[in-house]
């Protein structure tokens, strides 16, 4: 595969530079070539990839840039699984090969997993000031008995603190297939505005203590952003470190349902 040459940039006195796309790391390149070639990440071709990959490198040498370490482990990781990819596998027993890991599964699940942290980064980089997405809590829910003072309004860097540390935590399965059936962000947030409409309030610990899989707790939390982002929920927290609390706006249970029935509808379509 040929890789588009990077484009020239006239600088200071007329001279040409050359301007390459600046990449976080080996998974960001990864995802960047499945895109621009169009490749399915559930059965990706990975000689062609590795090909693209190790172009890339190489159009960084040429102009003086030397890929970090992590970048050349992630081609040493490509030219294995191709070479696995190329050896002769077992005959079946009995038609079951159940047991025959697809040497690609691995990979897969690190560029999901990474791509949904980026959608998670993208969605917090649109919240740009916090105020906007959180509300003070009103009288209308009743309190724990043991809850003291009031519950401070959450801005959303704790509430992602928050979700870090509930993932870092988590004793999660490790999916056996590369394709893990997923939960839309709309049906999840369908799902919550049940939960909500029978507790009125609840925490995001308890949203995600029948996870899984970690995607499962990264829909949870890129759903509670879209509904802070429409002003449905609040979200809040009792102390520092503390539970950190998911509610209803006063009047909003049924605008939640038509929201997230909206939404259903838009992941439909």
């Amino acid at each position: 595969m040929n890789e588009a040459a990077p484009a020239p940039v006239v600088v200071d006195g007329g001279a040409y530079a050359v301007r390459l796309p600046v990449f976080d790391g080996p998974l960001e390149l990864l995802l960047h070539l499945i895109r621009k070639d169009e490749l399915d990440i559930f059965d990706i071709p990975i000689s062609r990839l590795t090909a693209a990959y190790l172009v890339t490198l190489d159009e960084m040498r040429r102009h003086g840039i030397e890929p970090a370490s992590e970048f050349l482990l992630m081609a040493a990781t490509l030219l294995q699984i191709k070479s696995r990819m190329l050896l002769p596998r077992p005959p079946a027993v009995d038609d079951i090969d159940e047991g025959l890991e697809d040497p690609r599964a691995a990979l897969v699940q690190q560029l999901l997993e990474y791509q949904r942290f980026r959608e998670v980064a993208v969605a917090m980089d649109g919240l740009a000031m916090v105020g906007r997405d959180v509300f003070l809590r009103t009288v209308g829910l009743d309190r724990p008995a043991d809850e003291e003072g009031e519950l401070a309004a959450l801005d959303v860097y704790r509430l992602a603190e928050a979700f870090r540390e509930l993932l870092a935590r988590g004793q999660f399965e490790a999916p056996h297939d590369i394709y893990v059936e997923r939960i839309s962000i709309g049906e999840r947030i369908a799902q919550i505005a049940d939960v909500l409409a029978v507790r009125g309030r609840t925490t995001f610990a308890s949203l995600c203590v029948r996870a899984r899989y970690r995607e499962e707790v990264i829909t949870t939390f890129l759903a509670l952003l879209e509904m802070a982002r429409l002003k449905l929920i609040r979200v809040t927290q009792g102390e520092s470190r503390g539970p950190v609390y998911v509610e209803a706006r006063v009047g909003a249970i049924g605008e939640l349902g038509e929201q997230a029935a909206g939404m259903l509808g838009d992941d439909g379509a």
